[in-house]
């Protein structure tokens, strides 16, 4: 009897423990990576360098061609209004530590709508931005057809 119970306490705490693990997506962590896609919209609709700076990792080829305080379109993500769609994916993996993000936006100053791709990678305690080259997205990205929609485009037809 004794044998027994020890076998169905096992059981049960092997249930708990497999079933604790929080999934990344409920945490606030990545919601604070999930705000930081919608800065890089901004940042990219307004062509702010200060806000890219902000953002971007240092590392990210965009980051060196940045000029402090230029801001060549302001107000076009007000404008853009709620035009954008963000999408995340979270790849099968323990490190919560990487995101990858599909954003697409409107841009007022173009008439279209633009789409990137990001890698988000705490540095230093923050979230920060890279740019993922178009060549390079099926490999970073293993399921593109999956993904959490954080926010969907809520004027016009994208």
């Amino acid at each position: 009897m004794v044998k027994q119970m020890m076998i169905v306490l096992g059981v049960v705490l092997l249930l708990i423990t497999g079933c604790s693990k929080t999934p990344t997506q409920d945490t606030a962590e990545v919601g604070a990576a999930d705000a930081l896609a919608l800065k890089y919209i901004e940042a990219s609709t307004e062509g702010n360098h200060d806000l890219f700076k902000q953002i971007l990792s240092p590392d990210d080829p965009h980051y060196l061609n940045l000029k402090d305080g230029r801001h060549v379109n302001p107000g076009m993500y007000k404008a853009m209004g709620e035009r954008y769609t963000i999408q995340r994916f979270e790849q099968d993996t323990d490190d919560a530590k990487e995101l990858y993000y599909k954003v697409t936006y409107y841009s007022p100053k173009h008439n279209g709508y633009f789409t990137d791709y990001l890698e988000m990678k705490k540095e230093a305690g923050d979230w920060k931005i890279s740019e993922i080259d178009s060549r390079d997205v099926s490999r970073k990205i293993t399921k593109p057809e999956g993904g959490v929609i954080v926010h969907e485009n809520k004027e016009g037809d994208r």
